[in-house]
């Protein structure tokens, strides 16, 4: 059995009919006395639905003002309500813009932003979304030079420089094709197949256009039978409102009115009718007299009267109330719109610390999934096609994001900047993510907040891409900073040098074996002690390893090493004689000079100890991976001087050399030679 395919026009009409059937039953009683009603009812006070009451004689009627396109551009022209209605909604979706997502070059970011504003893409959506709001319907054509528009678009086939922006028609400017709609399962299922533009369209007049070439948007969406009515469209904003916006300028009219008529006055002339009915010179000096009163009655109240003419003025009518009453109109109109009283009226609502803002952050959230639903897909072609017209090929993952209407006061950025900032670098130090990845994060967070937004994809891709293991767990004592006091180390003045070296109070007992803990296990090394300079040292903390510790007062700190750091075994320092000397271990380790650094103790500004730079090649390199081992950037601060020690008297120095002072040219200079 086959089954006779039914036209949308066909459907609209049926839907029509059943519509004036309706209308008429309405006309007659509503319900029968004798119905069963769920619902409360009292026949002997009249009181409930059913009842012989106000309430039975009320309903709902048919006010199909959406198709009375003239009315609906009378209102939005001449009722401020009314054009905002229409307008703060389209403004507020279009009024950011977009960021792009995916891999994208930033100058080809860059340059797609500029072509959209160039081309008024931003200008011509809202439109689109007024003209929706307005009529019930709009379409926005995108228009490409060169292309068949009543086929359907292939974006890889946009060339360089064909897309040309977009042209925005209402309903009343295209016909739907009713008869032949979109059959392909999807968003568009149940939709016209083409649009025709009408002959006295701005721009393209007869051209058949497919849809896939459309931003369809609609003001309100309707039910099935009632879409079929309206020629698959859907109805103004303002047909919802329309009873709501009447009331409202009734009563603001009338209040005016009120106002106006504040002062009433009234004069008792004799014989008025008289002198109205005979007319002629009576009735022009009777005009005369009032307008020689009106002029007279001045700031001072001055009224000149006949001797037999009373006046009267009547009593102020009092206001009470009338405030009340406006706003309640006011806020049925921001309930009807979905927008806030701040946003529609530019007014706080009422009350102790009531700012709107909590009203605008709920609308804003409204708009943001407006604008998803109505412009995600449709703008994300329009932007693919701006792409392919300037020669970027734009990747597979490529994505739109609108801005947020809602802005972050600077303190609030600020204090999000940091959370972020704080929990990427807690996941990085954990091993959970990358250099690279924490990089990605950092960047993401500056589209809320501004903040790491100079991160470019150089420097990702610079970054280190594998995940570091995190670091151990502080032990106990903490742990030694190059330059601070080491755990168990006495602040007491060093006592008498003992084999050339000294011995602090209560110091580590020996260092090759009780090393304090850094980056790695003291001493830990895959071949034990390795020779630089002909030395034994021991690497403590690798190169790009992290040491950590905290300071006297518990503040902790932690810093990533410029280079190897260790100590050279079996040796004295400024701390004991079996305390290991401090050494940087660089990369040129066949070397003839070692650096030897008079540090500071910043607290007393006095010496504190030397920093024995190995391996390096020049005072610049040695000073450069010492300063930057330290986290608060005072590594400068600490030094009192550098000098510089052949290899082989700085080992006799090891040897016999006084560890409680800073080292001098002297300390290195080689020995006399005696005479023979």
């Amino acid at each position: 059995m086959t089954t006779k395919a039914v036209s949308v026009r066909a459907a609209a009409q049926r839907a029509r009919s059943e519509d004036r059937a309706l209308r008429r039953s309405l006309g007659q009683k509503t319900l029968d006395a004798q119905s069963t009603i769920d619902s409360f009812v009292n026949f002997q006070h009249n009181l409930g639905v059913g009842a012989d009451n106000v309430m039975t004689s009320s309903g709902y009627g048919f006010n199909p003002i959406s198709r009375i396109r003239t009315l609906m551009e009378w209102i939005h022209r001449g009722s401020w309500i009314g054009g905002m209605a229409v307008d703060v909604v389209a403004e507020d979706m279009t009024r950011e813009g977009v960021t792009l997502r995916g891999d994208i070059d930033p100058d080809a970011q860059e340059e797609i932003h500029e072509a959209a504003e160039s081309l008024g893409i931003w200008a011509a959506t809202s439109d689109a979304i007024k003209w929706s709001r307005l009529y019930g319907g709009c379409i926005v054509v995108m228009m490409i030079d060169g292309h068949d528009y009543a086929q359907p678009l292939r974006l890889e086939t946009v060339g360089r420089g064909q897309f040309r922006g977009l042209l925005v028609l209402d309903r009343w400017m295209v016909e739907p094709s009713l008869q032949n709609l979109v059959r392909a399962p999807g968003p568009h299922l149940g939709l016209p197949t083409y649009y025709t533009i009408h002959a006295d369209a701005p721009a393209l007049p007869r051209l058949k256009i497919h849809y896939s070439r459309c931003i369809r948007l609609e003001g309100i969406r309707l039910p099935y039978w009632q879409r079929l009515q309206e020629n698959l469209w859907g109805i103004s904003v303002l047909e919802r409102l329309y009873d709501r916006m009447v009331a409202f300028d009734l009563t603001t009219t009338g209040a005016a009115q009120l106002v106006n008529k504040a002062h009433i006055r009234s004069v008792k002339i004799n014989g008025l009718r008289d002198v109205i009915g005979i007319g002629g010179d009576a009735y022009q000096g009777f005009l005369k007299f009032t307008d020689m009163m009106r002029r007279f009655q001045n700031i001072e109240g001055l009224s000149i009267l006949d001797k037999e003419d009373e006046f009267d003025v009547s009593a102020s009518p009092g206001f009470g109330g009338l405030a009340e009453v406006l706003l309640q109109f006011g806020q049925q109109l921001s309930g009807a719109l979905q927008i806030p009283l701040v946003r529609l009226f530019g007014q706080s609502p009422a009350g102790l610390n009531s700012s709107g803002e909590s009203d605008l952050r709920t609308y804003y959230d409204g708009i943001r999934q407006r604008q998803k639903r109505d412009l995600g897909v449709g703008m994300m072609r329009v932007y693919r096609c701006i792409g392919q017209s300037l020669g970027h090929a734009l990747p597979s993952g490529f994505g739109i994001e609108f801005r947020p209407l809602w802005q972050m006061p600077p303190r609030e950025k600020a204090d999000v900047a940091k959370a972020v900032a704080e929990a990427v670098i807690a996941a990085k130090d954990a091993g959970l993510v990358s250099d690279q990845v924490a990089m990605k994060e950092l960047r993401g967070g500056s589209e809320e907040t501004g903040v790491f937004s100079n991160i470019s994809d150089e420097d990702i891709n610079a970054a280190n891409a594998d995940i570091e293991p995190p670091a151990p767990e502080l032990p106990p004592g903490g742990i030694h900073l190059p330059g601070s006091p080491k755990p168990g180390a006495a602040a007491a003045a060093a006592p008498p040098a003992v084999g050339g070296a000294t011995q602090a109070a209560g110091g580590p007992a020996d260092r090759g074996g009780s090393r304090e803990f850094s980056g790695r296990p003291a001493g830990d090394s895959a071949a034990g002690p390795m020779l630089v300079h002909g030395l034994p040292v021991v690497i403590e903390t690798a190169r790009g390893e992290w040491r950590r510790g905290a300071h006297a007062d518990g503040t902790p700190w932690a810093v990533r090493m410029a280079a190897d750091y260790g100590y050279i075994h079996r040796t004295g320092s400024a701390e004991g004689a079996h305390e290991g000397m401090d050494c940087f271990i660089g990369d040129d380790r066949d070397g003839d000079t070692v650096w030897v650094i008079n540090q500071r103790d910043l607290e007393r500004d006095a010496f504190d100890e030397h920093k024995c730079m190995l391996g390096f090649r020049s005072v610049g390199d040695a000073l450069g991976a010492y300063v930057d081992s330290y986290s608060d950037g005072r590594g400068m601060d600490r030094i009192m001087s550098i000098v510089p020690a052949p290899a082989p008297r700085f080992r006799d120095w090891l040897q016999t050399g006084n560890y409680t002072r800073p080292a001098t040219a002297e300390d290195f200079a080689a020995p006399a030679v005696a005479p023979t």
